[in-house]
């Protein structure tokens, strides 16, 4: 893992990184997650909503 995360810090230096953390309900909502997506009450859509306003601040 040591060995990835560098040659991974070593191409992709200076550019925005972003985990999603795994959220077993996203499985299980599949193929429509939208109920999930308007609770908002997971941390997979709390990172999602963290990234969007990331890259769209002004």
């Amino acid at each position: 893992m040591k060995q990835f995360l560098s040659k991974f810090e070593a191409e992709f230096s200076g550019l925005p990184v972003y985990f999603l953390p795994y959220d077993e309900n996203i499985q299980k909502a599949e193929p429509s997650v939208q109920m999930i997506l308007k609770n908002g009450a997971t941390k997979f859509v709390d990172a999602v909503m963290q990234i969007l306003k990331n890259l769209f601040q002004d």
